[in-house]
């Protein structure tokens, strides 16, 4: 077929990225990650609009404007990327939802292809898992199959000050199958809620050792 021998002479492969989609990015920034088990190391971000979730505690409203989106190809990602901090290599795709955006494979492939380390943070819904992604962060909100929890290298729990029953039988089932569940307390906004902070400290005193505190570090020092 004319189009694969052109792909062909190009190098190209059919897991390339279309030079001409785009992607939905209301955010692309370069800070610490503040959460979980990279806490502290310096990251880019790539923060894509929209998610299929419509979460009340939600505290990062941008992905929900639709106006504060860009549309970018790859070859633009990749040259904001170089621009904001040519000596990272390691990327977080977050959101909203990044299993919700279309090509996210291609991109990945892409990203991959350039040299960089990928981590993900996912609430599970949206979408089927991405290959070669380096480092899964779940962030679970509603029922998944049992396959995603197991692709995850890490779990999160965001815990308000009084979680219901349902939520503590879940996160302590999964901290009894999986070596890194963390809880974070909520924040509304920038802002992190002091009982939340105090509620999650108690459960992870009293798991034995088997939960962790994610804190948002990068909220508590004023950066994004």
């Amino acid at each position: 077929m004319p189009a694969a021998r052109m792909l062909s002479d190009s190098g190209l492969t059919m897991r390339d990225c279309d030079p001409t989609l785009t992607f939905p990015v209301c955010e692309l920034f370069a800070s610490i990650q503040g959460e979980g088990t990279w806490s502290g190391r310096p990251m880019l971000f790539i923060r894509f609009s929209g998610c299929p979730l419509a979460c009340s505690w939600c505290d990062e409203p941008l992905h929900r404007q639709p106006q504060r989106a860009q549309s970018m190809t790859v070859a633009a990602l990749l040259a904001q990327l170089r621009q904001t901090a040519p000596n990272l290599n390691a990327i977080v795709l977050t959101g909203g939802e990044p299993l919700a955006v279309n090509g996210l494979q291609p991109l990945i492939n892409r990203l991959k292809q350039e040299g960089f380390w990928l981590a993900m943070e996912s609430s599970g819904v949206g979408g089927a898992l991405p290959e070669a992604i380096d480092w899964l962060t779940l962030s679970p909100k509603t029922a998944l199959p049992e396959s995603v929890y197991q692709a995850a290298n890490e779990i999160k729990y965001v815990v308000d000050a009084n979680p219901d029953a349902a939520l503590l039988a879940e996160i302590d089932r999964r901290s009894r199958e999986h070596a890194a569940v963390w809880l974070q307390p909520m924040a509304r906004g920038k802002r992190v809620d002091a009982d939340a902070v105090a509620r999650c400290f108690d459960l992870v005193m009293n798991s034995g050792g088997r939960l962790r505190l994610s804190l948002q570090l990068h909220k508590y020092i004023g950066v994004l």
